[in-house]
């Protein structure tokens, strides 16, 4: 970390979260890198443009939007600053720029990185990356916004001043996923049951990322499984879970007979913005079980709710390829489709 009167000085003018209509606080960031100073005063960039990209080394995502991000940087020069903001550790950072690994991320970029950062990130809290704030030329916050919304029009519309009416991008930065997705606490005529079973669904939670998990709580005696905010064939992975299936990502592994695809997984052809989709077609799953219950019940009850609520038969089918390699591929069948 940087020294603390450093951090302290800066942190100073960062009272409050920012939104949209905000001005931008005169601020000096530390711990710059991948540029020729280690530090930066935004007062310096008065009269430019100015997208913040918030970033992780976990972000697989975040990394795939550098390159595009360059390019925008290179083909508006000085009427816009580009700064990539990470709470990871300098060094940590540092090392990515030597692993082949992040090569085709990482060669030919110039932007400046503030690393070990806290400071933006209470200004713009976010629970979700990447994460991206537009900051005009005249210092005020236009949008805040997924990275989808970084077009060459949006971007050239902002450039040039012009109003850009953006959705703004919400988390939900106190999400605690270690807590039931469901409350059974609105009727306060009633005591609550000291213990409570069940299954059940949601839409896509906004504001918050995708996670899964299966918990053994011993104080309330408990089993408990969650997915939160994932496609439907990420659901029905969590259910099968079998070594080998990969269906998510690999299309020769799942057969959708089916009437629209479209509700199943994003076409990287699509015009559509995917985090549009995910809102139409991500659910949230959480089932509370009996400590001890069998893992292989508890999925089997997931498949069937999954069966149930979506209307569809499904199956895991082993096959012999001409190779001698055994293949596993899931087979989804819409139950209002007609049979072969």
């Amino acid at each position: 970390m940087v020294a603390l009167c450093l951090y302290a000085t800066a942190q100073s003018n960062a009272k409050a979260a920012l939104t949209i209509g905000d001005h931008m606080p005169s601020l000096t960031l530390y711990n710059v890198i991948n540029a020729p100073n280690k530090s930066l005063d935004l007062k310096q960039l008065k009269g430019k443009a100015m997208l913040i990209d918030f970033w992780s080394i976990g972000c697989l995502t975040c990394f795939e939007s550098f390159p595009k991000l360059q390019q925008l940087q290179n083909e508006y020069g000085d009427q816009l600053k580009i700064l990539l903001v990470s709470p990871d550790e300098k060094a940590e950072v540092q090392s990515l720029f030597t692993e082949k690994r992040y090569d085709r991320f990482l060669n030919n970029l110039k932007l400046p990185m503030i690393v070990e950062d806290s400071m933006l990130a209470s200004l713009f809290p976010h629970e979700t990356i990447p994460h991206i704030a537009w900051v005009g030329a005249d210092g005020t916050i236009k949008a805040i916004t997924r990275r989808e919304y970084v077009t060459q029009k949006n971007v050239a519309d902002f450039v040039a001043g012009k109003n850009i009416e953006l959705p703004l991008k919400i988390d939900a930065v106190d999400f605690d996923d270690t807590q039931p997705l469901f409350s059974f606490s609105n009727n306060t005529t009633v005591e609550q049951p000291k213990k409570i079973f069940y299954s059940g669904f949601s839409s896509w939670i906004r504001g918050t990322g995708p996670g899964s998990g299966l918990v053994n709580d011993t104080a309330s005696g408990t089993t408990r499984i969650f997915i939160i905010n994932g496609s439907i064939l990420r659901l029905y992975l969590e259910a099968y879970r079998q070594p080998d299936l990969h269906m998510t990502v690999d299309a020769s592994q799942r057969n959708l007979i089916v009437k629209d695809s479209l509700r199943y997984f994003f076409p990287r052809s699509s015009e559509q913005i995917k985090a549009e989709w995910k809102e139409d077609n991500n659910y949230c799953y959480e089932a509370i079980w009996p400590l001890g219950t069998p893992i292989a019940r508890i999925r089997e009850k997931l498949k069937k709710d999954l069966d149930d609520y979506f209307d569809v038969t499904t199956e895991v089918k082993v096959t012999m390829l001409p190779s001698g390699k055994v293949q596993k591929i899931f087979i989804l069948r819409e139950n209002n489709t007609p049979q072969n």
